[in-house]
């Protein structure tokens, strides 16, 4: 679907006339049908507007129809082993991450600690799909049970612990991706690590 399809589009669905968007735009109703019909590109400045008016993000407007979405099957995932017996991350996002890195981490039971050393720029959320769950970050603690997140900032040291008596599972989103460093992306699936 090209850019003026993805307008029209969007605009019918809103219940707008070309001639209402216009007036939000602030152009003609003739320069919306124009575009509508790609026989004018808009400049930068319009198409914000015309996002504005239809409420959608810019970025919507300009997607790529190319872009398809990428399956990873959970035979694929790049697994990191923390040392024997210990932590055990899987990576769920495409690799390399792009703009935002998702990670399955599994806990053993009785008291086995996960630390992320490494601070970074950026945001994190944790959900706890399974198990029982105490989050640090700075100087404080979280008791986390199953469905209970935590969202907090990357630039402070932060860990989780299972205080469980079993296996516990968090769903880790990190924007920028921070959790794999990319020396660990290769061709392999998994990845030994002592972290």
């Amino acid at each position: 679907m090209n850019l003026g399809k993805r307008i029209q589009d969007m605009r019918r669905r809103r219940g707008l006339t070309t001639g209402e968007l216009a007036a939000q735009v602030q152009v003609t109703s003739g320069f919306i049908s124009q575009i509508e019909h790609s026989k004018t590109d808009p400049s930068l400045q319009t198409l914000q507007r015309v996002a504005a008016a239809l409420q959608v993000p810019l970025s919507y407007l300009l997607l790529d129809d190319e872009i398809k979405p990428q399956v990873i099957r959970k035979g694929e995932r790049h697994v990191i082993h923390m040392g024997k017996g210990g932590p055990q991350a899987s990576i769920l996002s495409p690799l390399p991450s792009r703009h935002l890195e998702l990670v399955l981490l599994e806990l053993p039971p009785r008291g086995v600690s996960w630390t992320k050393g490494l601070i970074h720029d950026g945001h994190e959320c944790h959900v706890v799909v399974k198990g029982k769950v105490r989050a640090y970050y700075g100087g404080e603690c979280y008791l986390l049970n199953e469905g209970d997140s935590i969202f907090w900032d990357g630039a402070a040291r932060h860990g989780l612990e299972n205080v469980g008596d079993e296996a516990a599972q968090i769903v880790m989103a990190l924007t920028p991706p921070a959790f794999l460093p990319l020396e660990q992306i290769d061709t392999g699936k998994r990845t030994e690590t002592g972290t």
